[in-house]
């Protein structure tokens, strides 16, 4: 990070461009492994995007709908990770709008309106997951009810967990995390 002058200076810009550390982390000191993309600082790279476009009252929101994903990331394709794929729809984001554009409380909205839509099309949106059997679900998971990992506590014995993300996705629950983020509430 820059130095302080005026004030913070933003790590956008910065993560956006540097490619050379992202790939190929560096094992030596100072690095010791560590990327600023890496699955550890998604969270902080997430806040501060948020707060780059103009919707850091947001972070609560989202970070709380986030969180009823935590743990599904060990259940799917690392591409559909639900952090690293939030944090790369707002880098992106960011990298192709200017924080200026966002600077009005009418344009805040429509921004955050644009994020969400994003969001909803990311394939661990669409995803499904069930306990059961192999010919009938038992419980269907909702994470608008249900943090992952609660629902993961409501196996039973000699019951699979079943986890996929169908051709035709998962509309209802686009549409509830739609309603949620919009609104606020998670």
């Amino acid at each position: 990070m820059a130095p302080m002058q005026d004030g913070p200076v933003s790590l956008i810009p910065a993560v956006a461009a540097d490619t050379q550390h992202l790939t190929y982390p560096q094992l030596q000191f100072p690095f010791l492994g560590r990327t600023p993309l890496d699955r550890s600082g998604a969270v902080f790279t997430i806040i501060e995007t948020l707060k780059h476009l103009g919707q850091e009252r947001r972070t609560s929101t989202l970070m709380c709908w986030l969180g009823r994903f935590d743990g599904l990331e060990m259940h799917l394709e690392e591409e559909h990770d639900p952090l690293l794929c939030v944090r790369q729809l707002l880098l992106s984001f960011a990298v192709t709008h200017s924080s200026l554009e966002y600077a009005r409380p009418p344009q805040q909205v429509a921004c955050w309106k644009q994020i969400v839509q994003c969001i909803l099309h990311l394939d661990f949106v669409q995803s499904h997951s069930s306990w059961g059997t192999d010919t009938k679900p038992r419980l269907v998971w909702n994470p608008i009810v249900q943090h992952w990992l609660e629902f993961l506590k409501e196996g039973r014995a000699g019951e699979t967990l079943t986890t996929w993300i169908p051709e035709s996705g998962n509309p209802i629950l686009a549409r509830r995390s739609e309603a949620a983020l919009l609104a606020g509430w998670v």
